[in-house]
């Protein structure tokens, strides 16, 4: 079957084509649930949320990644008057919802998933690898100990409640 952006895929993966907005489209069988930035795109993510919890696989764990509204970069972007001066990642257009780490909490919670590992922003600096990578080690230990201020994105594997 091809894929998006004509790859192939094996044998028995299928990508259905949905408006996810009005929720899950009709499945054959149980699902893995992976949603990489789309819930903030979602006009209501709890549409999309709620049924999943009964169409997902008996082994499969709902994993998500989420942007973070309270991270550093988006502090900063606000602060200088940049906020949605452009368009890329966070600041895209086509988010509805700006979420804090308590919103995703309870996002997740009340349609019966939780848990969440901060990831960090890798740093390239052409030329300085070295100052790169200690940086970036830095930062790391930043967002693992203050995740609501330094992590970005919020990696989600849920635990079904």
């Amino acid at each position: 079957m091809p894929a998006p952006h004509g790859r192939t895929v094996p044998d028995g993966i299928r990508f259905p084509e949905a408006d996810l907005n009005r929720g899950l489209p009709p499945l054959n069988g149980d699902v893995d649930w992976v949603c990489a930035e789309v819930l903030e795109h979602l006009r209501d993510p709890d549409v999309l949320q709620r049924p999943i919890r009964s169409k997902m696989n008996k082994t499969g764990k709902p994993t998500a990644s989420l942007p973070k509204s309270g991270n550093v970069y988006f502090h900063l972007n606000v602060l200088t008057d940049r906020f949605l001066a452009h368009a890329p990642g966070l600041f895209d257009r086509t988010h509805f919802h700006f979420y804090m780490w308590d919103a995703w909490s309870d996002l997740l919670n009340r349609n019966g998933t939780r848990t969440a590992q901060p990831v960090v922003i890798p740093l390239a600096w052409p030329g300085q690898p070295g100052l790169a990578t200690a940086l970036e080690s830095l930062y790391s230990v930043a967002a693992r100990a203050w995740k609501t201020l330094f992590a970005y994105p919020f990696i989600i594997v849920a635990e079904v409640q």
